[in-house]
């Protein structure tokens, strides 16, 4: 692990599933380095809520509307300020972990880098995209996972996924 987990911003990790019971758990075993993996469920007929229960901190169910508002209803439910939003199909790569560490573990004055939302694709993590609603791109990776702050809320638009802040 990098970085003294004392030095480091806390991190929680969000998946949101449903029916994925052959994929949760590479999912959720990817991710167990975080402070706290949060799982929100909605309503799974197969054994997805019974697998994540083993791997998560917590398993929440929640009816689905659609992904923004999903997320937007997790992100508060989270125990830290910094979130890791990750697809129940995908996994964090050990590169992708050590990342993420690193700039969880940036002094104070640099809380300003911290604070932008920065895609990593999970294939390809030197390619970023900042989520700017003024500069919206065609380019985001198929393959996304999302570190946002908790004041952040996601949503869709027609150009894609995007976020802003939200102060509660």
């Amino acid at each position: 692990m990098i970085g003294d987990a004392a030095e480091r911003r806390k991190l929680t990790v969000i998946v949101l599933s449903f029916n994925v019971e052959d994929q949760i758990e590479a999912c959720l075993t990817s991710v167990r380095w975080a402070d706290e993996v949060l799982v929100v469920d909605s309503f799974s007929t197969d054994r997805t809520s019974q697998l994540a229960a083993s791997l998560a901190d917590r398993v929440l169910q929640h009816e689905y509307l659609n992904y923004a508002a999903q997320h937007n209803w997790a992100i508060p439910q989270a125990a830290h300020e910094w979130i890791l939003i990750v697809d129940s199909d995908e996994q964090v790569s050990r590169e992708l972990q050590d990342e993420i560490q690193l700039l969880l573990c940036r002094p104070p004055e640099k809380e300003a880098d911290v604070q932008q939302c920065i895609f990593l694709a999970i294939y390809q993590p030197q390619q970023r995209q900042r989520c700017d609603p003024e500069q919206q791109t065609d380019q985001q990776p198929s393959h996304t996972i999302i570190l946002i702050h908790k004041r952040e809320r996601l949503y869709d638009t027609p150009e894609g996924l995007c976020l802003a802040n939200h102060e509660s």
